[in-house]
């Protein structure tokens, strides 16, 4: 989240960062159900992935297996469109020879014309549509290269029991989705801290997190410590690139390649779905809720939202409320949040917030067009969400004792299930909200609008628009 990464960089130091970065690969400068079928085809695929085949409709490129068979299964209207094309230029270039002699000799001249005239064109025309798709098959052919080219990357992940494996991209391929983060060794650990917030809706939607940081040569413990997590986490949902001596691939060179022409220097980030294909990727830092909200399926049971239950303590009215007395404050507050929500009670509502600054990304949303509805306007009777109930809340508390997390799953009347996030500081004793925001989320969702507030109110975003760190920064609305 964009409001927590100068805190969180203050609370953790130089030393933290210095030790994230000795643990990740070194880089030497910035620069559903189909999808599980199309997975498996390419798990087997991926067999005799190593063996270059030349694609003579791409001019005798050579492209590996997997590769092919990756575009056959996308793209399976290709051979269909060439071969009906062809059908239909092989007669009309066989009939340019006649009329051609036809007009040589004179014969009904006006009328041959028009004929030769005609079939040229047609010729023309399919032969230029031909043209155009055996070209797009080769960009096709030549990004599909570039994407899958990532399963040769090889990391170590810890499992439930805590054995350390060694594992290719390829191998997650039907089983675990990847963020890939990339950047300088602060930019990485701030977009790690970022991710532990979320770290157990990561789990639910079987994503791994892989940091790949520059200027970096060994592997160190990369969650950052001091963090008191209510309930407990494991490491399931992170994974370290290898050194560059076992690595056998060039992750340095290929981030490289895709920055070659940004000129922000901020880094990036890149997802992958079951099947291995990019689905999403931005210059920056993701933005967290967003990113878990493209993935349209998530591990679900018949009560909504399967979030890692091993890791539950209690549960209190739908929330889950922790043993420790600085948790169930914090709790406490996001409770009477929802409270407030539900009874349309103003003085209530802004008793929990802290008031807004400069900094607050709502102010900076404002200032770029969007339009912000104050609390009057949204604890209305008519616009307040009647009968919404909010469970599996999650806290995270900062390393001072002084910043806490909190994110749950908000489902309204019509079953939908939102992700909803708040960042609390503790203000003169008592935790106060810094900031609310909201994001579709769940089975086959995918977001396209987000829900910031602070005590003010609350803006309405586009999804994409505030999917990064730069994305954010650069956005504009009309």
């Amino acid at each position: 989240m964009l409001a927590s990464q100068n805190s969180f960089s203050r609370v953790l130091g130089p030393t933290s960062r210095t030790r994230l970065a000795r643990r990740c690969l070194s880089t030497t400068r910035p620069k559903q159900v189909v999808e599980k079928r199309r997975s498996s085809a390419l798990v087997h695929a991926s067999l005799k992935s190593n063996e270059a085949l030349p694609d003579w409709l791409s001019g005798g490129k050579q492209f590996s297996r997997e590769v092919l068979t990756a575009y056959e299964i996308g793209n399976a209207s290709f051979g269909p469109k060439v071969f009906t094309a062809g059908a239909f230029l092989l007669p009309l270039m066989a009939a340019l020879p006649t009329s051609l002699g036809d007009c040589v000799r004179g014969q009904a001249a006006s009328e041959t014309l028009a004929v030769l005239a005609g079939n040229s064109a047609l010729v023309f025309v399919l032969m230029a549509f031909m043209k155009s798709q055996a070209a797009e098959r080769t960009r096709k052919l030549e990004r599909l290269a570039t994407e899958l080219a990532l399963g040769d990357m090889k990391v170590a992940s810890t499992d439930r029991l805590g054995n350390e494996k060694v594992l290719s991209l390829r191998d997650l391929r039907n089983s675990r989705r990847v963020a890939l983060l990339y950047g300088t060794p602060e930019k990485v650990n701030r977009d790690l801290v970022e991710a532990q917030v979320y770290r157990r809706r990561l789990e639910a939607s079987s994503i791994i997190v892989i940091p790949v940081v520059e200027d970096s040569q060994d592997r160190v413990d990369a969650i950052p410590s001091g963090y008191t997590m209510m309930p407990p986490a494991d490491k399931t949902w992170v994974a370290f690139p290898l050194d560059s001596a076992r690595q056998g691939f060039d992750v340095t060179a290929y981030f490289q390649q895709l920055l070659k022409e940004s000129t922000n220097n901020e880094g990036a980030y890149i997802t992958l779905g079951l099947e291995g294909r990019v689905r999403g990727s931005g210059e920056g830092s993701p933005r967290w809720d967003t990113l878990l909200s493209t993935f349209p399926q998530q591990l679900l049971d018949s009560a909504g939202m399967q979030i890692s239950k091993s890791n539950t303590k209690y549960r209190e009215n739908g929330l889950e409320t922790a043993t420790d007395d600085v948790a169930k404050a914090v709790l406490e507050v996001h409770e009477n949040f929802y409270a407030a929500l539900a009874k349309g009670d103003e003085t209530l509502m802004s008793s929990l917030w802290v008031a807004p600054g400069e900094s607050s990304p709502v102010t900076a949303y404002e200032k770029k067009g969007a339009r912000l509805d104050s609390w009057a306007t949204v604890l209305r009777e008519d616009r307040r969400p009647i009968g919404m109930t909010v469970g599996d809340a999650d806290v995270l508390i900062g390393p001072d004792g002084r910043i806490a997390y909190v994110t749950s799953l908000e489902t309204v009347t019509t079953k939908t299930t939102l992700l909803a996030t708040q960042r609390l500081e503790l203000v003169e004793g008592h935790w106060r909200v810094v900031q609310h925001q909201t994001i579709p989320y769940g089975k086959d969702i995918i977001a396209k609008i987000v829900l910031t507030c602070d005590a003010r109110g609350c803006v309405a975003l586009p999804a994409k628009a505030v999917a990064s760190s730069v994305s954010a920064r650069n956005f504009k609305l009309k």
